[in-house]
């Protein structure tokens, strides 16, 4: 069977339209919504305020600008970390090693765990592990307290 261009047309346009059946209640007389997946939409984000959007746009975009920069944030201290921590220049290597390796293997983990629980609780957590990483990196006194630690900022 060979479809005609206004068939593939049609059907794009009957896959663009927001799907419903028959509720299965039968106290409710509104259809439900369903999404591409046909799955039951509690909360549409197509129906959110511009506001709320815009909110949720930045709070993702400061998430991701935050990995980029957290990355090579050190290394312009890499000389004064080398001495008020009395550590070597192996060690420095070893912090910068260590964080690029857990995150480039923690979005593994944080995508599972979205799938199951949603991604609001991971983007809450992985902030939460990034800011407490953070927080005691900045007050370390060892080298190895301060790999550990970046090591938790990259898992954030």
């Amino acid at each position: 069977m060979i479809l005609t261009l206004a068939d593939i047309q049609s059907v794009e346009l009957q896959d663009a339209h927001v799907q419903e059946h028959s509720p299965t209640s039968e106290l409710s007389n509104e259809p439900i919504k369903l999404d591409i997946e046909h799955a039951a939409v509690e909360d549409d984000p197509r129906l959110w305020s511009n506001t709320r959007k815009n909110v949720i746009l930045f709070i993702i975009s400061g998430a991701a600008t935050i990995s980029g920069l957290a990355s090579n944030i050190q290394n312009p201290a890499n000389a004064q970390i080398e001495q008020q921590l009395h550590a070597s220049s192996e060690d420095i290597s070893l912090s910068l090693s260590m964080f690029i390796i857990v995150q480039g293997n923690f979005p593994l983990i944080w995508s599972a765990i979205s799938e199951i629980k949603g991604r609001k609780p991971v983007y809450i957590l992985s902030i939460t592990l990034f800011t407490l990483g953070s927080a005691i990196v900045a007050v370390s006194r060892s080298i190895g307290l301060m790999i550990g630690m970046r090591s938790l900022q990259a898992a954030g």
